[in-house]
């Protein structure tokens, strides 16, 4: 680990001997400022802008980290009403469509309605629902801690755990949180990648980047 270096004359003692840095001066400093800020490092990230059908997040996960930090902004779908939903892929760039997706999002209203999507054999996850396609509401944003551990051929291939929001179509604010497991070995599916889509229609807008968790 690198550190910073204060020139001389940047640090003085007073006359009863407490040690202060001079503020005031121009000094250079040198060096690079480190620390247990470089946890997260930047995997892989995509942005769409205009129509497309599905959204790929290719080689974002790897054997070098077990535990990443996924980010999703302004999911916005074309057609009114929609569902985010999300989808793993191997490094063939293969969308993995078996019914082993389980996840349990829980809903929050401010009306104080509460729900939200489950399923223990599905075929994606659903992280949001009731998106609605006018931009001026923000669509789906959220942050997610997801786990692929492909140092164990014998755990699970994908867990996610996390938390988004949205304002819905009815004009209610909702805030989701919840978690998700892919039910099948790493040995058997290795996750590489990750597919974002609309449960109807194209998608609009969408940002999505993954950081990798320093160990």
């Amino acid at each position: 680990m690198s550190k910073t270096t204060i020139p001389t004359g940047g640090i003085t003692d007073d006359a009863i001997g407490n040690t202060k840095l001079d503020l005031t001066a121009n000094y250079a400093f040198t060096g690079t400022i480190t620390g247990d800020n470089n946890n997260l490092v930047k995997i892989a990230g995509v942005e769409v802008t205009s129509a497309t059908a599905g959204v790929e997040l290719q080689s974002c996960f790897n054997t070098t980290y077990d535990s990443y930090m996924m980010v999703i902004r302004r999911f916005i779908p074309v057609t009114n009403n929609q569902d985010l939903q999300m989808q793993i892929m191997t490094s063939t760039n293969t969308v993995i469509s078996a019914t082993n997706y389980f996840y349990a999002f829980r809903y929050f209203e401010d009306t104080g309605s509460v729900g939200g999507p489950v399923d223990n054999d599905g075929s994606f996850f659903k992280l949001g629902s009731s998106v609605t396609s006018t931009e001026q509401d923000g669509g789906f944003s959220g942050s997610y801690l997801v786990n692929v551990d492909k140092t164990d051929d014998s755990g699970n291939s994908f867990k996610i755990t996390g938390h988004g929001g949205v304002r819905n179509v009815n004009g209610d604010l909702t805030a989701y949180f919840g978690a998700g497991v892919y039910n099948d070995s790493t040995g058997d599916v290795s996750p590489t990648g990750l597919k974002f889509t609309a449960a109807s229609g194209n998608v609009l807008k969408l940002q999505v980047t993954v950081y990798g968790i320093a160990e």
